[in-house]
């Protein structure tokens, strides 16, 4: 019975042979051989078995046949051999006797693909033809890198993502998955400006607060390495160049922007003076202003000084090219009230407004002392401006603040030419002593610049620049070398240069005749 079950086991040209052969016929100088080769066959086998069950495949019949009831699992039933002349032997192996064990592995096995030895005591391990080795999470992020790389949206596709995301992270304030949403989008560095020119935009259009909330995406951006400097500057100059249109249909937009290019300063995204030189064309000198002001409500206004004082930046350059002066600077910051950021603006209105309380017209009758006024001005100044007498425009904001003074005080009613040509002489008479003290010899020249800028803030009046400049010689504020040497300098801080030496011109030439003529007096005496 086992015979024939081994026997149904086998292919049709092996029955025929086991049904040609016995049992008993085998070659005595074979069995030997036989059961040697049998036995490395049996273990052969039992070694393949082994690895296909701990790899899970299914084995072949040959390699499954220990299926035999449990009675008889302890023992191996070989197959039998072929032997030399062609004969099958189906009888036992040596594995009747031996106990039941699980095959050794041969310590060296022949392979139809031979395994190459060990380099560098490391083993090698067979793959599948084409199979890597994978790393978890690795290779599942290097494909969808490899996937995105390969899609390349067009500009449609990017403004459609770009609004879709910007609309998520307004209504979610998810800034780790917008951040995630962006590095998606892989924009090339030059598209970077562009994406925050539409966030920009896109804000704009919706709730009072949500531009404020783009300022904290663009920080995140920016701490994150996903928005650098000069992308950020770079998509500000086309807002502001918009900022005029947009006026037009989206209420108090400059303080908006204000508010934007504040931000980044205070965020880190940008500096004091990078913002600062964004206004140097000159064409959005009133939209700075808004700058400062939200500045000045986010660290205050010591704070905001100091950041202007750090910078070192020339504000003056902020106007348009053909008003760059300080006089036009100042004006501009009084209006936006940001007169503090210079301090000595804030000097100069002080000092006009003791002005106003001590020179008062009409002036006091003759008799009274004429000095009086003069000198309680100069310890005024002493008391309370002496932490800013060093600064280099000491000299020049107060000479300002007199003739500012004067102008102001003859200019009040209609009068005539010869009336206010008076009231100028009695009332900056009474001014002079202190002027001369503030001026001295080595700062006259800065007490005619601003001469100069107070008339030509008023489109300088028919007369008021010679007149002036008559007074300030005749009362010894300013003596002919000051004169002459302010007529040679090339100054463009100062407006109305070219017109006022116009006016005054023929005057000084006379000026200088007669001091010539003086002097050979004096030398002939």
């Amino acid at each position: 019975q086992h015979q024939q079950q081994q026997q149904q086991g086998l292919p049709q040209s092996m029955q025929q042979m086991h049904l040609s052969s016995s049992p008993h016929q085998h070659q005595p100088h074979h069995h030997h051989h036989q059961q040697q080769q049998q036995g490395d066959k049996q273990q052969a086998s039992g070694s393949a078995s082994a690895s296909a069950a701990q790899s899970g495949a299914p084995m072949s019949p040959s390699m499954s046949h220990n299926t035999a009831p449990p009675s008889r699992r302890k023992i191996g039933l070989g197959l039998g051999l072929r032997a030399a002349d062609g004969e099958v032997s189906l009888r036992p192996t040596s594995m009747l006797t031996a106990p039941f064990a699980a095959p050794q592995q041969p310590a060296v096995q022949e392979a139809v693909n031979p395994i190459p030895a060990p380099i560098g005591g490391l083993t090698y391990v067979p793959t599948k033809p084409g199979a890597a080795k994978k790393t978890p999470g690795k290779d599942a992020a290097s494909s969808r890198t490899a996937k995105q790389a390969e899609v390349k949206l067009t500009k449609e596709q990017i403004q459609q993502k770009t609004d879709a995301l910007l609309e998520e992270f307004l209504h979610a304030h998810d800034f780790e998955e917008a951040g995630k949403c962006i590095r998606e989008l892989r924009l090339p560095a030059k598209h970077v400006a562009r994406f925050v020119e539409r966030a920009v935009h896109f804000a704009l259009d919706k709730k009072e607060g949500d531009l404020l909330s783009l300022c904290d995406l663009f920080a995140f951006m920016h701490k994150e390495g996903l928005l650098q400097t000069d992308q950020f500057l770079e998509a500000c100059e086309p807002l502001l160049d918009s900022a005029a249109d947009l006026s037009l249909d989206v209420p108090g937009v400059q303080a908006k922007f204000g508010s934007l290019l504040a931000r980044a300063v205070t965020d880190s995204i940008a500096s004091f003076k990078d913002v600062t030189a964004l206004f140097f064309s000159g064409r959005h000198s009133e939209l700075y202003t808004a700058v400062l002001q939200a500045l000045q409500g986010l660290v205050g206004k010591d704070k905001l000084v100091g950041m202007f004082e750090e910078s070192k930046v020339d504000m003056v350059k902020i106007l348009p090219k053909e008003s760059r002066s300080q006089a036009a600077l100042v004006v501009l910051l009084k209006k936006a009230s940001l007169k503090f950021m210079y301090p000595l603006l804030d000097m100069e209105d002080r000092v006009y407004e003791q002005l106003q309380a001590r020179f008062q017209l009409p002036l006091p009758q003759a008799g009274a002392e004429p000095a009086k006024a003069a000198r309680g001005m100069k310890t005024w100044v002493k008391e309370n401006l002496k932490g800013l007498m060093n600064e280099e425009e000491f000299v020049y904001r107060v000479a300002l603040a007199v003739f500012n003074f004067v102008i102001d005080s003859t200019s009040k009613e209609d009068l005539e030419h010869s009336k206010r040509k008076e009231l100028e002489k009695q009332l900056l008479g009474e001014i002079a002593p202190f002027l001369q003290q503030i001026v001295g010899e080595a700062r006259q020249k800065d007490a005619i610049y601003a001469l100069q800028t107070a008339c030509s803030l008023r489109s300088f009046p028919k007369g008021m620049m010679l007149r002036l400049t008559m007074l300030l010689y005749d009362l010894d504020v300013v003596d002919e070398a000051a004169w002459m040497t302010w007529r040679e300098e090339i100054n463009d801080l100062y407006p109305g240069k070219g017109e006022a030496l116009v006016l005054v011109n023929d005057y000084l030439n006379w000026m200088a005749t007669v001091e010539e003529e003086d002097g050979d007096e004096e030398d002939d005496a």
